[in-house]
């Protein structure tokens, strides 16, 4: 099995490559130079240094005006006449939707933070939302802009942002999500997909977790209603007037609740924190960030590792990372051929290994569809 002889050891220009293509996307000339002759602990930390270091990238024009919702439904507003505002609305969305690919495609490819990026990469695979539900394209752009900006800090703090953020309360239901009509989507997406994973939980935890992210929906900006108002009895796309998450006390559900076994007056946020340090969502995001960087493991030594260093770090990113690069099986013979490039993965590290300043967007993202 090929590995490091030790954690401090100089890598060898072999190990370079390997570490610069799972953490940032290709071995390129620039890269190999500011980690060359380093352990593998400090080029880890000059490619998370060049990551804090910089900026964040511009943002693209299609999002710059907040969002209006163009397909309102009024009252006294015909099947036909709402069909046509809506067959417009679909029509630039998907425009905007694909800019948006475009300039996010544009950022992984020509930053100066690919480790960054891969971590966003990483985050949207396991958070991201079907543009069928999210259909707002500045909901997508805050998204990944709020993924980016926690990215290198903590799960728990990640996971405590998006349980309100606009693009993930379309993509789960929870917006309005009130007392008087709850669902059991958003609690069951949010424990399988975001936190604990199938077989933790019990029906029971899915009807509390529900009660307690009643209350919230997404509004217009203060002073921006339209008038007229939207028709109250449209579907919720049809009369959702803005982007702004904003909690409305009569409709949440305040009463006691029990979940995975703790009982407290849980609303969403400290439903979330709950869930985000369980040890069950520890070892979940553990193993899918060895599975994101193709890191092969013959048995569960590694995964309890990292799932204890979640737990003792409070779920720190970094510290993720660092347990990673230093384990034997990252360097092992059998992870150096393991991984199956994502079709983002492979374009984005081919484009960064070329030096393309220029790549063809809108052509490379329709080969990747």
């Amino acid at each position: 099995m090929m590995q490091r002889a030790t954690v401090g050891s100089r890598l060898t220009s072999t190990d370079v490559r390997h570490l610069l293509r799972r953490l940032a996307f290709a071995a390129t000339p620039s890269l190999e130079r500011l980690v060359q002759g380093r352990s593998a602990d400090a080029a880890l930390a000059a490619l998370l240094r060049e990551s804090r270091r910089a900026g964040l990238p511009t943002v693209p024009d299609v999002v710059r005006q907040p969002w209006t919702n163009t397909a309102l439904r009024l009252s006294g507003m015909s099947d036909e006449q709402y069909d046509g505002l809506r067959a417009t609305q679909v029509q630039s969305k998907q425009q905007d939707i694909e800019l948006i690919r475009h300039w996010w495609l544009a950022e992984m490819i020509g930053n100066n933070a690919p480790l960054r990026e891969n971590l966003v990469l990483f985050f949207e695979g396991t958070f991201g939302s079907a543009t069928e539900l999210v259909d707002a394209p500045h909901a997508i752009y805050g998204r990944n802009a709020l993924i980016r900006s926690r990215c290198l800090d903590t799960i728990p703090a990640l996971l405590e942002e998006l349980i309100v953020d606009p693009a993930m309360m379309m993509q789960i239901g929870m917006d309005e999500h009130f007392r008087a009509r709850v669902s059991d989507r958003p609690a069951k997406l949010i424990l399988d997909h975001w936190t604990v994973g199938d077989g933790v939980y019990s029906d029971g935890d899915v009807e509390n977790l529900s009660r307690a992210l009643t209350g919230w929906r997404l509004t217009a900006p203060a002073g921006r209603e339209p008038q007229p108002s939207p028709d109250v009895n449209a579907v919720g796309a049809a009369r959702r007037t803005g982007l702004v998450p904003t909690f409305v006390p009569e409709q949440a559900d305040t009463g006691s609740k029990t979940i995975l076994g703790t009982t407290g007056n849980f609303d969403a946020h400290s439903a979330i924190r709950l869930l985000a340090r369980h040890p069950a969502t520890a070892r979940r995001f553990s193993q899918r960030l060895l599975q994101h960087l193709g890191v092969e493991v013959p048995n569960d030594r590694l995964v309890s590792t990292l799932t204890a260093t979640y737990q003792s770090t409070d779920g720190s990113i970094e510290a993720l990372l660092r347990g990673i690069v230093r384990s034997a099986e990252f360097w092992s013979s059998a992870s150096r051929w393991a991984l199956i490039k994502s079709p983002a993965h492979m374009v984005v590290g081919a484009c960064r290994q070329l030096e393309l300043t220029s790549p063809p967007l809108a052509m490379i993202t329709s080969w990747m569809k």
